[in-house]
């Protein structure tokens, strides 16, 4: 039976400082757990923005931990600041605005869920765009889905997350706008492998050749991966951002990054592979002495451990360069679903295959 408790957040419950977590938020709305009987969403209103007139075939309890707003249920306004707990009864028409100069900082527990788990919005109109419910999906499935999945996992995961581009054209958008569309995606594979007890991913960004797209969608992917960025910064892990940091093409946002950073409370190493070569990674061998047997320790890349598992979305079946010292002996599982369709039964559909190969690292 595999067990975590990484950071104070368990596969089978949630004891974590929430007025902390509600304060450090910046999205419209994060999913943090979700129970048979009850769901924890933390969520952040910008000055004058308001959740929106709605009603409910369910009970729904706020708090307010920063800010100054109003609670309008039933048409009764109510002047609501930190401290200050709103509880509305099903079939209560209800809304909260924010009334003040700084953003509304609040949590709210629905019984029973309403949300998806695990769904992050961004902003308001983010979350009108995405017509999302509860789909009957809990943590304390996963659970049981992570508890199925057999004993011996890969202890480094390599993720090549393909399909952006493709995933937009299929949907009449630009091409760049489905890297946004894989920020969250990423989010919520980092919780799995760390629910899971994965020690160390290493994702894909963006490449040195990547550059060579257009300059919407170079900035666009540099975007996405900023903001990746800044959401681990709210989560327990260890950053590692690695690319060529001189070239023009690294964004500067993420210059103190290329040294390890904890994250909270550290724990899962995450290696984040921003404008990466594999020749700028490889060049520095030709400095080496031929006679040492340990070529790892003239890579760029020499901090990053051996990979067990990569999986590709997207359908490609190419490495695309990730990591090739490391991946020499990697098993390498590829979905055809693109990356912003990520699914969590994609992770346990790889975890599942990797169970079932024989290891042997050449022998």
């Amino acid at each position: 039976m595999l067990k975590s408790s990484t950071g104070g957040v368990t596969i089978k419950g949630f004891v974590q400082n929430i007025e902390s977590l509600a304060v450090k938020n910046e999205d419209f709305r994060q999913v943090l757990y979700t129970a048979k009987n009850c769901q924890l969403v933390v969520m952040a209103l910008k000055p004058k923005e308001e959740i929106g007139m709605e009603v409910h075939k369910l009970d729904q309890f706020f708090r307010v931990e920063e800010g100054t707003g109003e609670a309008v249920l039933d048409g009764v306004r109510t002047v609501i600041n930190a401290g200050f707990a709103v509880l509305v009864p099903a079939g209560t028409n209800h809304n909260i605005i924010n009334t003040g100069s700084v953003p509304l900082k609040l949590y709210t527990l629905y019984a029973p869920p309403n949300h998806r788990d695990g769904v992050v919005h961004h902003t308001r109109a983010e979350a009108e765009k995405d017509n999302e419910h509860f789909d009957g999906k809990t943590m304390h499935m996963l659970a049981s889905t992570i508890e199925a999945v057999g004993t011996r996992l890969p202890e480094h995961i390599g993720i090549i997350p393909d399909g952006n581009r493709r995933w937009s054209g299929v949907r009449g958008m630009p091409k760049e706008k489905g890297y946004e569309h894989g920020i969250d995606p990423g989010l919520a594979l980092f919780k799995l492998c760390r629910q899971a007890g994965i020690k160390e991913i290493t994702s894909y960004g963006f490449t040195t050749d990547n550059t060579k797209r257009p300059a919407e969608q170079k900035r666009a992917f540099t975007e996405a991966c900023i903001q990746a960025v800044k959401i681990l910064s709210t989560e327990d892990a260890s950053l590692l951002v690695l690319g060529n940091s001189d070239s023009p093409s690294f964004p500067k946002e993420l210059l103190p990054f290329t040294k390890r950073t904890t994250f909270g409370k550290g724990g899962i190493k995450v290696n984040f592979l921003v404008n990466y070569g594999w020749e700028w990674d490889l060049n520095s061998l030709k400095m080496a002495d031929s006679a040492q047997k340990n070529v790892v320790n003239h890579i760029k890349s020499a901090e990053i451990s051996r990979i067990d598992l990569i999986i590709r979305w997207g359908g490609r079946r190419r490495l695309s360069g990730f990591l090739p010292v490391q991946s020499m002996y990697a098993d390498f599982y590829v979905l055809d679903d693109y990356w912003p369709d990520f699914k969590p039964d994609h992770f346990f559909q790889a975890l599942n295959w990797y169970e079932e190969q024989d290891v042997t690292l050449g022998g």
